[in-house]
């Protein structure tokens, strides 16, 4: 008989009869039934007695029926003294169903339940023993302390060979089926949100493809207009400038208010044509930047500034968390190194990097503002600093942070810490992938949970696959290389090609 109790964690939905604990009481059709009784008073846990005639499987005496005949009137008298013959003569008991032991749980409960009423909660028979130490019964031996021996064990009547047979108690079935049940609905439930999750994911990736599209596009038909309005504006000022020249020469004939009224009016048109060209420049670094984002197919390894290019970034990601809440206000620190030498990278890439973090930083700051807003101060610091062996870039927030189970995860792909919906889980993925793989460097993350998060990158100084100031660079994986729009960048580079426009129209 095994002694051992049912380990709910082992199951799964694999689980066969064999991994279930059972018990065996193999008894031959001549012994006396007071045997049953003892085996049944020394173990509690023992469902039913095997009744063996001649080396087969005659019947199964459950506990539940033979203390139901015990307690009939006479039941002790009759049954206690005489052959367990005489107890299946009278209860007229047939042989159940047998089970493999390779036969699953849910099959074997599935026949138990088929049976009749009064037989339904009746333990099952398996065909093939496990146990391992066999101990003859006999009337003058007392039965084994079943805390003494430490190995799963049987009582056989006979031999080992009349125990080929075990129990598994109905009870212990159906608690298994209930325990492998709840494993399964976890199972579907895990994957029914990994499912929603993934549709979630490929949605905010076509809506992020689409908008690149759209966002090319509209760029590029900003940027014609544009460049005439800028064009335009440096030869009105060169006009101004002609004009101050000529009336230079009749201002001595005017009197001293006109004079200074024709002052002031070219003073302020040459400012007006100014500021015009000024944030004329600005708005075509902004689509200059959004052209590189939307840009597929090879990159280019250009020297830039890192200080310039983390202040474009930290201005693009701040407008961008201000139009959700136009309350919400953010505190940009910036400690940038003034010796901080040009580097060569891929611009529009490393550029990606610096406004995905630092879009995360603002959300994050954001999310803890929504929550203690008039006692939380939102912040986010920007260092630079130049060492011997390259640049380090920290990106600190006074945030919510990250909690210490998500450290190890946070660079892993289609990985989000935001709700369903506002993330995809590639942002850190591929900032990940464009500073390590492509520009050989290191991204970290630090956090303290409620308290802040830091990213530090590290770009070395010397690219090993760069010998020249402008390099070819393969896509990183997941980007297009077909854009129709690449060949666009070039166009109206330089004044001489603005002045040739103008000239065409």
């Amino acid at each position: 008989m095994i002694l051992q109790d049912l380990d709910l964690k082992q199951l799964t939905h694999k689980t066969a009869l064999r991994d279930l604990p059972s018990y065996a009481l193999c008894l031959d059709i001549q012994s006396p039934g007071r045997h049953i009784a003892r085996a049944f008073e020394c173990y509690p846990s023992l469902p039913g007695a095997i009744v063996m005639d001649q080396g087969q499987v005659r019947a199964v005496i459950s506990r539940r029926i033979f203390l139901e005949r015990l307690s009939q009137p006479y039941g002790i008298e009759i049954f206690l003294k005489r052959p367990i013959a005489s107890f299946l003569s009278v209860a007229h008991l047939t042989l159940p169903p047998l089970h493999q032991p390779l036969d699953r749980v849910a099959k074997a409960v599935e026949s138990a339940l088929d049976r009749p009423d009064s037989h339904a909660y009746e333990p099952i028979l398996v065909v093939g023993s496990a146990m391992t130490c066999v101990y003859q019964f006999q009337e003058t031996q007392d039965l084994p302390d079943p805390q003494g021996s430490p190995s799963p064990w049987t009582i056989a009547a006979q031999s080992p060979q009349d125990c080929s047979w075990s129990l598994i108690d109905f009870r212990t079935l159906l608690l298994a089926q209930t325990h492998i049940l709840a494993l399964q609905k976890k199972q579907l439930k895990r994957a029914n949100r990994q499912v929603k999750k993934t549709q979630n994911q490929l949605i905010a990736q076509e809506k992020m493809a689409s908008l690149g599209s759209l966002t090319a596009g509209i760029a590029h038909e900003i940027r014609n207009p544009l460049n005439f309005i800028n064009n335009f504006s440096q030869l009105s000022g060169e006009l101004v400038e002609e004009l101050r020249d000529c009336l230079g020469e009749v201002r001595p004939s005017l009197d001293t208010d006109r004079g200074g009224i024709l002052d002031e009016i070219m003073a302020d048109l040459a400012s007006n044509l100014q500021k015009i060209q000024t944030h004329g420049q600005r708005a075509e670094t902004i689509i200059q930047g959004m052209l590189l984002h939307s840009r597929g197919g090879p990159r280019r390894w250009e020297q830039v500034d890192l200080n310039t290019l983390l202040a474009s970034a930290a201005n693009l990601a701040f407008h961008g968390i201000k139009s959700k809440d136009l309350k919400f206000n953010v505190a940009f620190t910036t400690d940038f190194d003034p010796t901080l030498e040009p580097m060569e990278v891929v611009i529009q890439d490393l550029d990606r990097v610096f406004i995905n973090i630092l879009s995360n930083a603002c959300s994050a700051v954001y999310s803890k503002f929504k929550t203690q807003s008039h006692t939380y101060h939102p912040e986010v610091a920007i260092t630079t600093q130049q060492k011997s062996n390259g640049v380090e870039i920290k990106i600190r927030d006074n945030g919510s942070g990250i909690p210490d189970k998500f450290l190890t995860k946070i660079f892993d792909p289609f990985f989000t810490t935001k709700p369903t919906g506002e993330g995809t889980g590639l942002g850190l993925f591929l900032s990940h992938e464009i500073i390590t793989q492509q520009h050989q460097g290191q991204l970290q993350v630090n956090s303290s949970w409620g308290d802040y998060t830091e990213f530090v990158i590290t770009l070395p100084l010397v690219h090993q696959i760069s010998d020249s100031k402008i390099l070819e660079s393969q896509p990183l994986e997941g980007q297009r290389s077909d854009d129709p729009l690449s060949d666009t960048l070039e166009d109206y580079e330089s004044v001489e090609d603005h002045e040739s426009a103008l000239i065409m129209i």
